[in-house]
């Protein structure tokens, strides 16, 4: 039984009470802007971006496979489907043949794949192709509990109603006066509104001298005065004018009729999926919100019909603007939990024109939130606040290091301590399993104590190393490092699961190393001689630190966006995420228009340029200049593009196959461009077709090269000689100076034993002192001249 004040639930599933932690087979997660989905060898697999268009084939046959229906695509348009760009493929109850999503990496590919199929195989095929969303939108998966989406393709249109001006004319200056006076200071209301009302003046042509008030912008109503007094309900009888004056209708369009030729305009520049005409505050004002089938066109319409005067008079002005839209899709209890942190900023939000709006729960776990403004700016700056809103904080220890929970933790254990911490502290507390790492979401006056109290939790709990067990028969020894063949520590040993070793530190730059290979894939491959297995993706995780397999990810990102001819990277600096590019022009201004979900920056998919107000074309030609000095600066620092990538290459020497080492990986031929898979294909390509693997260019400046490099080398040798001559020299010298020396020291010795036999026993004589002083004389001589021949030399 369950006591009432124990905390913990005691109403677990199945799967909770069991410790075994299932290995995780991919780790999908988001990088660059889109989701990515890593496998084994930590290879990016697919790359999802919210740009990503796919469609809904039905009435496929009941025999075809997913590779069957790829190649009928592949038939009806220039794109190549394969078996992976087909979802799902299933069969509906009660309807004829099965359906099948497909979704393949260019951002036109519903729209050409639809086009074509309706122009040559509507009519014969039994199937039928129509365009939907693509795939990112839907994050239902628990370990993505936020998903985002921008979308610009809104545009808000606002004109004013027919209105014309209204004169009350009175008799009385003093009645004039105060029904002025009321209508100013809104004690009197139009239609509920404040009136926009003039100072009251004496009509001096009026025989009877009256007083007039003119409102201005009144809407149109009928010229009966009942109506006008009805209008002025909170205007007393007493102040009432004893005579009503009606200007013209600004236009004659209604509601409706206004609206229609609207949305005839807009429509016009392009496909509208959606027109509403909504109530506006202003009740002087009308507003319609449509909604384009591309960003371009959406972009395009506010630019050339906003402040135009769609009514056949220059006093009324539509204003078209277009709306910054981004989506975000969260659990309902991260909602409830930051509700209070969304409000606090609200009021920031509205002063600077952004709106927010929640749709009202549902039976879905999930709420849906929108901000939206005109200011890209300002939404940029909303966006990131609200991220960090959802995002919450990672538990870090006391010295600022990431918290990890214990390897040694079961599963029961953490998912009560994680449950108790969120009935304590009134906060959403999640678990990244593979990186066993903590975040909490909540106010900030919350979370410090959240943190303590889960750091407590598991403090008791010992950490251990997860290894796999070698088998017992394996052909290297398992205690050598398969990198640097040394024996590890035992703090360092890592043992992986086909049975060889390595060091913490060789393992890490085992992983690093694959994303410097020339491969043409990223995989993590076991170093062991004849091993090569590729590590599954929970392995790596477990054998690196949190810091270390984020590198690693971006790494095989990087690798993927590079072999990817489809993605780009936002041109603005440090924003770091991709979009998919078109290879067709446009002929609106801006071209294919994206707006980058993260900088909120447009940029042209084509030009992958931001060019406003200009076409495609239009741009190219003004920088017609600048793109043949860059491509005459290549050719002559020798810099070529790779066919596929268009990554540069330079070649610096060698032969004529070169490898798009940073791009694609293939094989090409320098002399015409030409791509193959393996090197052996490119040089049996060069023998046949060009009859050489060498330029005679390059030939004939390598041996020119090579005769400089001996001529070089042989003035360095005599040189060199000339060098050692000039010392022999001076050694000689040194030679003679020292010979010449010892002579005088001897004749100075000698010299001294003679005045010595001189001496008698009662101390020095007369010559024996003169014979001192001439050896103290020839000693100083000899010091003298040798100096002097040192000085000569």
């Amino acid at each position: 039984m369950q006591d009432e004040s124990c905390p913990f639930t005691h109403d677990f599933a199945d799967e909770d009470l069991d410790d075994s932690e299932p290995e995780a087979k991919e780790y999908i997660c988001e990088k660059a802007g889109g989701l990515v989905s890593f496998g084994e060898g930590a290879a990016a697999m697919w790359l999802e971006l919210p740009q990503n268009t796919a469609v809904q084939v039905t009435g496929i046959p009941d025999h075809y496979t997913k590779s069957m229906v790829a190649d009928t695509l592949t038939l009806m348009g220039r794109y190549v489907v394969t078996h992976d760009n087909v979802l799902r493929l299933w069969r509906v109850p009660g309807r004829r043949g099965q359906c099948a999503v497909v979704q393949e990496g260019s951002a036109d590919f519903a729209e050409r794949i639809c086009r074509k199929f309706h122009e040559k195989f509507a009519c014969s095929s039994p199937m039928n192709i129509i365009s939907v969303a693509g795939t990112m939108g839907d994050l239902s998966n628990p370990r993505h509990p936020v998903s985002r989406s921008v979308d610009c393709r809104k545009v808000v249109c606002s004109w004013e109603r027919p209105s014309r001006w209204i004169r009350l004319v009175y008799c009385d200056k003093d009645k004039a006066s105060k029904a002025y006076k009321g209508m100013d200071s809104g004690e009197y209301t139009v239609l509920g509104e404040h009136a926009k009302i003039s100072l009251p003046y004496e009509r001096l042509a009026d025989p009877s001298r009256s007083w007039v008030i003119k409102l201005h912008d009144v809407p149109a109503m009928t010229t009966g005065q009942a109506q006008v007094r009805e209008m002025l309900y909170k205007l007393p009888r007493a102040l009432w004018p004893f005579k009503i004056e009606f200007g013209p209708l600004t236009h004659a369009f209604q509601e409706s009729s206004a609206g229609n030729m609207i949305r005839g305009l807009l429509q016009g520049i392009g496909p509208v999926d959606d027109w509403e005409v909504s109530k506006s505050s202003d009740l002087r004002i009308i507003k319609g919100c449509a909604v384009f089938r591309k960003e371009s066109e959406a972009r395009e319409a506010a630019r050339r019909l906003h402040n135009t005067a769609p009514f056949n008079t220059d006093q009324v002005l539509l204003s078209v603007k277009l709306m910054i839209q981004i989506n975000f899709k969260i659990l309902g209890r991260i909602y409830q939990t930051v509700l209070n942190q969304i409000h606090q900023q609200k009021e920031d939000w509205e002063t600077a024109g952004i709106t927010f709006a929640a749709e009202p729960p549902t039976n879905s776990p999930f709420r849906h939130m929108k901000l939206e403004g005109e200011d890209s700016g300002a939404m940029a700056k909303a966006q990131q606040q609200l991220q960090e809103i959802l995002a919450g904080r990672l538990v870090c220890e006391p010295d600022g290091k990431i918290y990890q929970i214990p390897a040694s933790a079961s599963r029961q254990r953490i998912s009560r301590g994680l449950k108790l911490v969120e009935s304590l502290c009134s906060v959403v507390v999640q678990r990244d399993r593979l990186k066993r790492q903590v975040r909490i979401i909540g106010p900030a006056e919350d979370f410090e104590p959240a943190a303590r109290i889960l750091i407590s939790l598991f403090d008791t709990c010992e950490e251990k190393q997860v290894t796999s067990q070698a088998p017992e028969n394996t052909p290297h020894d398992p205690t050598n490092c398969q990198v640097c063949w040394t024996q590890p520590e035992a703090e360092e040993i890592i043992r992986t699961s086909c049975g060889h070793t390595y060091c913490q530190g060789c393992f890490a730059h085992l992983a690093h190393s694959a994303g410097t290979s020339t491969a043409k894939d990223f995989e993590i491959r076991c170093a062991a001689e004849g091993c090569g297995m590729i590590f599954p993706i929970s392995e790596i995780q477990r054998h690196l630190s949190a810091e270390a397999f984020e590198q690693v990810l971006d790494a095989s990102t990087a690798s993927n966006i590079a072999r990817n001819r489809f993605v780009e990277y936002c041109p603005t600096p440090d924003c770091g995420n991709i979009y998919i590019s078109t290879a067709t022009w446009e002929t609106l201004p801006n071209g294919p228009i994206h707006t980058c979900c993260k900088c909120l920056q447009l940029v042209c998919t084509s030009c992958h340029v931001r060019h406003l107000d200009m076409t495609c074309e239009e741009y190219q030609e003004t920088q017609a200049d600048a793109t043949k000095e860059l491509q005459d600066a290549k050719k002559l620092l020798g810099v070529k593009d790779c066919p596929v990538c268009r990554v540069p290459i330079q070649k610096a020497g060698g032969c004529n196959h070169v490898v798009c080492e940073r791009g694609c990986g293939k094989h090409i031929c320098w002399v015409c461009l030409e791509c193959f898979n393996t090197d052996d294909e490119c040089y049996r390509h060069m023998w046949n077709t060009h009859n050489r693997i060498y330029d005679p260019e390059e030939i004939a400046a390598a041996e020119h090269n090579a005769a400089a490099e001996e001529r070089a080398v042989a003035e360095q040798i005599v040189a060199a000689a000339e060098e050692m001559a000039v010392a022999e020299q001076i050694a000689a010298a040194a030679e003679e100076i020292r010979r010449r020396a010892a002579e005088r020291r001897e004749a100075a010795l000698a010299e001294e034993r003679e005045v010595r036999l001189t001496t008698t026993s009662n101390g020095l004589t007369w010559p024996v002192f003169c014979g001192f002083i001439r050896v103290t004389q020839y000693i100083f001589n000899g010091v003298v001249n040798g100096l002097e021949d040192l000085r000569l030399l």
